[in-house]
């Protein structure tokens, strides 16, 4: 755990109480960010989603935000250092409303790796089907799926899943928990497009581009049905923090890993030109 946050540009020990419960009413929203030897692989991209936040609700965008978020990475990269975490960490970037404008908190966790890691052993995946996840403007947001995937969340214990596949209104497999979903069969990787309300992670704008390098054709479709997942060669989850997250089976079915983990060692060489 972090030492120090920062606020507003400010260094504050993490233990130090800084909002009380009555404050979080004036969380406009978060944002996690990716940190690996102190470079971040997707900052341009989470930039432009904050800025696409700020939009939505209408706010004007905040001047850590201006010039590409050349300030926000200097903040980010202060934390950093501050907090002496060298290898990977995990950024939560926190906008609060104010009566001037706006709040900003950052804080960072370490992670023991200096790149993206493939789970070890695979998941093992079912269908969320208590609830489907409403298609609407915000479904390819964070924001505007996270109270689908909380709900998912507090039903996996006991369940014998590892994550639950969130269904949509047409009853179509779209996603994982706050992750993209991709399927692979007979030299194809197929994603689902936005306009079945699939979570539109920023790492997911690279895959079309590490498919054709490992010789697999593209595609998107507007989600999966069960049987489709049952005959797919593999599958797997994806997100900007954590990488790939091999599916070793959905319910009977058990599937391969060897293309998925290609796709792992290509996102690790594409975050490498980054640095």
């Amino acid at each position: 755990m972090n030492s120090f946050i920062l606020k507003n540009g400010s260094f504050v020990a993490a233990d130090e109480k800084l909002f009380s419960i009555g404050d979080a009413e004036t969380l406009l929203f978060s944002e996690k960010i990716r940190a690996i030897r102190n470079t971040f692989p997707f900052f341009l991209e989470t930039v432009e989603l904050l800025l696409l936040k700020f939009r939505i609700f209408n706010e004007p965008v905040p001047e850590l935000l201006a010039y590409n978020g050349r300030d926000l990475k200097r903040q980010l990269e202060r934390l950093l250092v501050k907090n002496k975490m060298y290898k990977s960490a995990i950024i939560s970037i926190h906008f609060f409303r104010n009566k001037q404008g706006f709040d900003y908190i950052l804080s960072a966790d370490p992670l023991e790796t200096f790149e993206f890691e493939i789970n070890h052993k695979g998941l093992l995946v079912d269908i969320f089907d208590k609830m489907p996840k409403v298609v609407s403007g915000l479904s390819n947001l964070s924001f505007g799926s996270e109270t689908i995937w909380k709900i998912a969340v507090s039903y996996l214990s006991g369940s014998g899943s590892d994550d639950f596949l969130i269904i949509n209104s047409e009853e179509k497999i779209i996603e994982g928990i706050g992750k993209k979903l991709f399927l692979i069969k007979d030299g194809n990787i197929t994603g689902v497009s936005a306009s079945a309300g699939a979570y539109m992670d920023v790492v997911g704008l690279v895959i079309p581009a590490i498919a054709k390098k490992i010789g697999l054709v593209y595609s998107e479709t507007d989600g999966f049905t069960a049987d489709q997942l049952h005959h797919a060669d593999e599958l797997f989850l994806l997100d900007a923090v954590h990488g790939v997250h091999w599916i070793m089976g959905f319910r009977e079915k058990r599937y391969y890993s060897m293309k998925t983990r290609q796709i792992n060692e290509e996102l690790n060489t594409f975050a490498a030109k980054r640095f």
